[in-house]
């Protein structure tokens, strides 16, 4: 469970993830060490993780595409499986509502889209209908796992 003095270093390091413990402890009134064992404990409870995350339009990725599928149920899980390991797919949900698996893929181009369409999706068993919608603008969460 976390506490506010976790929820602190948290918010630091969403808004700076390079601080050194030195810093973060000065900014959320904390020992170094102090800083160094809650992290510590957060990345091993799997609360917290680091990563690199880059703007997918600067590296080569320039089309996002929101893929919305309605999958029969005894499906669901093995296509959400499947899809999820591919490199193009770079955020995943299974839902409630009209569709059952959301995705956020990232490609090199319309043709690359394309062929993912056609030799991932399109043999998929069980999908009922799919709803893909290119990203025009990115408002929030430009930048991802690559």
């Amino acid at each position: 469970m976390i506490d506010k003095r976790d929820l602190e270093i948290i918010h630091a390091l969403a808004k700076n993830a390079m601080l050194s413990h030195e810093q973060l402890a000065k900014q959320t009134n904390m020992s170094p060490s102090t800083v160094r064992r809650r992290l510590n404990r957060l990345t091993k409870d799997n609360i917290l993780r680091f990563s690199a995350l880059a703007n997918p339009l600067k590296c080569g990725l320039p089309l996002l595409v929101a893929i919305s599928m309605d999958i029969a149920h005894e499906h669901l899980h093995k296509v959400a499986r499947t899809l999820t390991k591919n490199h193009c797919i770079k955020w995943a949900a299974t839902t409630t509502g009209k569709y059952d698996l959301l995705l956020m893929g990232a490609f090199e181009s319309p043709d690359k889209f394309s062929e993912f369409m056609e030799k991932e999706i399109s043999p998929i068993k069980g999908l009922r209908s799919l709803e893909s919608s290119v990203c025009l603008n990115i408002l929030k969460g430009r930048f991802m796992s690559i």
